[in-house]
């Protein structure tokens, strides 16, 4: 195993003499990586890709509950960024009305929790878009002090 290593780095080494100018790539691109994924930026970016493709789907496929699911567990997990956890005892209607007194916030979760409770249990489409523009709408709202 050790042979094999020491063969990776002596190739890596001989790449680097080899390559004067493009040297210093590896280690800047390894220290990217690094950065990359403790900043999450893979998984955002998976996730956005994951949205953007259940978005541009044909409407048939799009209207589906799963797809008001993932938008809605996007919303806690936006929400609980900003400190608003919903307890595991509450429901999607008890949690929007806990926002009361959140002017900027409670128009947009209560309607996000009324088109995802009519998608998910009620058998009406899933407004993607809107649901979207909605989370769009709580990520820019002012954060409470």
């Amino acid at each position: 195993m050790h042979r094999l290593q020491d063969r990776g780095f002596e190739r890596l080494a001989e790449w680097q003499r080899a390559h004067r100018v493009l040297r210093i790539v590896y280690p800047v691109l390894m220290v990217l990586a690094l950065f990359a994924l403790r900043m999450e930026w893979l998984r955002r970016l998976f996730r956005w890709l994951g949205f953007a493709w259940a978005a541009n789907r044909p409407a048939s496929a799009r209207n589906n509950p799963q797809l008001a699911s993932r938008l809605y567990a996007e919303l806690l997990r936006l929400l609980e960024k900003r400190g608003f956890a919903r307890r595991d005892a509450q429901t999607a209607g008890e949690f929007a009305a806990s926002f009361a007194l959140q002017p900027a916030l409670a128009p947009a979760v209560r309607e996000f929790t009324d088109l995802y409770a009519r998608a998910r249990f009620g058998g009406a489409p899933c407004d993607a878009f809107r649901l979207r523009a909605l989370l769009d709408v709580v990520r820019s709202a002012p954060r409470p002090h």
